[in-house]
């Protein structure tokens, strides 16, 4: 059973961050200068995505951190992931 948890944990820490960077990778080379040009010419939905995402989302964590009473632990760990833009929350 042990081997089997070390592999596991081998593919987690080796292959799993190769995958995510190939796919990311992948992403990037998908976009184009208009698509950075459009930014510009309508900046409306960036600004209203960056403000929610950057103010609104954590202001929502603490009110529910808040309501539901959290430990301060899991209060704490709720905050940290609404604070970072593009981590869990964007998926």
């Amino acid at each position: 059973m042990l081997c089997y948890f070390e592999t596991d944990m081998e593919i987690v820490t080796k292959i799993a961050p190769i995958v995510l960077a190939l796919i990311m990778l992948g992403l990037g080379l998908g976009l184009s200068l208009k698509d950075f040009t459009r930014i510009l010419r309508t900046p409306r939905d960036f600004v209203v995505g960056f403000f929610s995402q950057l103010i609104i989302l954590p202001i929502v964590a603490l009110i529910i951190a808040l309501s539901l009473d959290l430990p301060t632990s899991i209060a704490l760990g709720l905050m940290i992931i609404a604070a970072a833009p593009g981590g869990v929350t964007s998926n």
